[in-house]
């Protein structure tokens, strides 16, 4: 091979050479094209992930400065980045200054490379509400310094509701004088508060666990205890008051309710069961009813004894005041009066003519008919009688009652003249039995007119004198349910 033929071999190797070489070039060059469009991809995937992440992520530098935040952070205290970034943490309001000082220690510990645990915090966002979240902060560092802190946290603030409401719960619970218990499906007692275990004398392991038959006794639990909570567990919610006997409360009087306990998807899961002693009420309430016994009694023989007086002021009159009340209540019964009502009207009834004890006794039993003067003098018996009973505090408006039953609701009686709502509905009863017992019984000036005569008189005059309901109610009550004045 002559030198010339040489070189050219030589040439065409360091062409080939180069060839290969710029072909790895080449290579090389769309391999690190590949991975940097890789890296990059992966760096935006890795900032939207970031961007989207359901928790807050946020940096700042080490002057506290915010540098970044994510949508979770804005959403979450209702501050856009533009307002976040670049401003201090320490003078944002943000957090409360005790709160404050916990993160700011957190970030000292961190830089003096101390281990932290995460911490949960409150802060308050732009509608101050207060929100919770729970947190864990890193240093960030390049090239080996450190240069930021970086924080990510999660919104608790459901969950520390829920914790703050079972906390106050089992506060509650545990402090209340009620007895509580839950019982689950099949009759086992799941929980019991410590008013229960003192009344049986129990702890909360002795209990819980075991069936409520096994607490009270077979017999109990069958015939007292088992139908209530299978109406419980079918969602019935049920409230009796009884007495019942505990190991160590002994007999007490409880008002006990039964609630059906649902579980998350709406099924009864249990019966939660409260039992409240109220048997110092109890008590109290015999006590009050035997005083009001005794004192209605009493009140009772009072308004006899005033009536004996009328009517033995004026004999021709008596069993008037009797036949009307019993006629008053009647009436009163039949438009719907409560039965305290009736009592009141009662009374009143039974002495509604003790102002006459003011009237000349010869003016009572006069037999020839009354004067001008003298029936003046007989129509002053509502107002006595109403001063007479004014002073008493009776229960119910018989001053005004016994005042008002001469009254019409057309303005046409007496001693005031009242008319229409002006008049009690007592009144107007009273009004109406008194005319038709009076009508109806005998008189010294005259003889008996008779229940027909008394029945036509209210009919004829229903709604002019008399209310046409009281007129209606007692025409029912004598034409159709056989009622009589004896």
């Amino acid at each position: 091979m002559t030198k010339q033929d040489k070189s050219k071999e030589q040439n065409m190797d360091k062409l080939t050479q180069l060839r290969q070489q710029v072909t790895e070039l080449k290579s090389l060059r769309a391999e690190h094209l590949k991975t940097e469009k890789e890296l990059r991809q992966s760096l935006e995937q890795f900032q939207t992930l970031v961007e989207t992440a359901p928790m807050v992520i946020c940096k700042s530098d080490l002057n506290a400065r915010a540098t970044y935040v994510n949508k979770k952070f804005e959403e979450i205290t209702q501050y856009s980045r533009e307002e976040i970034l670049g401003k201090n943490w320490t003078k944002f309001g943000l957090f409360p200054e005790g709160i404050l000082k916990q993160l700011l220690k957190r970030v000292t510990d961190k830089l003096m490379g101390k281990q932290a645990s995460p911490l949960e915090v409150k802060f308050k966002r732009r509608d101050g509400e207060w929100r919770w979240v729970s947190g864990i902060g890193e240093l960030i560092k390049e090239q080996g310094k450190t240069v930021g802190f970086q924080v990510v946290a999660y919104d608790i603030t459901e969950r520390k509701k829920t914790e703050e409401a079972l906390l106050m719960y089992k506060r509650i619970i545990s402090t209340t004088k009620d007895l509580m218990s839950f019982i689950d499906r099949d009759y086992i007692y799941q929980a019991v508060n410590e008013a229960n275990c003192k009344a049986h004398g129990k702890s909360s392991e002795d209990i819980i666990g075991y069936s409520v038959s096994e607490l009270w006794g077979k017999e109990v639990f069958e015939k007292e205890i088992r139908n209530r909570l299978d109406r419980c567990l079918n969602g019935e919610e049920l409230h009796y008051t009884k007495w019942i006997n505990y190991p160590v409360l002994g007999k007490r009087y409880m008002d006990v309710t039964y609630y059906p306990s649902l579980d998350s998807n709406a099924v009864v899961s249990g019966a939660v069961i409260c039992s409240r002693d109220i048997t110092e009420h109890r008590h109290a309430e015999a006590e009050t009813k035997t005083s009001y016994d005794k004192l209605q009694k009493a009140l009772d023989g009072t308004v006899k004894a005033m009536n004996m007086i009328s009517e033995m002021r004026d004999p021709y009159t008596a069993g008037h005041q009797r036949r009307v009340a019993r006629l008053a209540c009647a009436i009163a019964q039949e438009i719907g009066f409560s039965e305290d009502r009736i009592t009141g009207l009662r009374l009143a009834a039974l002495i509604h003519d003790i102002g006459k004890i003011r009237v000349p006794a010869e003016i009572l039993t006069h037999p020839d008919g009354l004067s001008d003067s003298e029936l003046n003098i007989v129509k002053l018996h509502p107002q006595i009688g109403h001063d007479v009973l004014n002073n008493i505090e009776f229960p119910w408006p018989i001053a005004q009652i016994v005042l008002q039953h001469h009254e019409r609701i057309d303005g046409s009686g007496y001693p005031e003249g009242r008319s229409g709502e002006e008049i009690i509905p007592e009144a107007k009863i009273l009004g109406v039995a008194d005319v038709v017992e009076a009508m109806a019984s005998h008189r010294p000036y005259r003889p008996a007119l008779g229940l027909a005569k008394s029945l036509d008189e209210i009919s004829k005059n229903k709604g002019k004198l008399y209310d046409p309901q009281i007129v209606d109610a007692c025409l029912l009550l004598f034409n159709k349910k056989g009622f009589t004045l004896e």
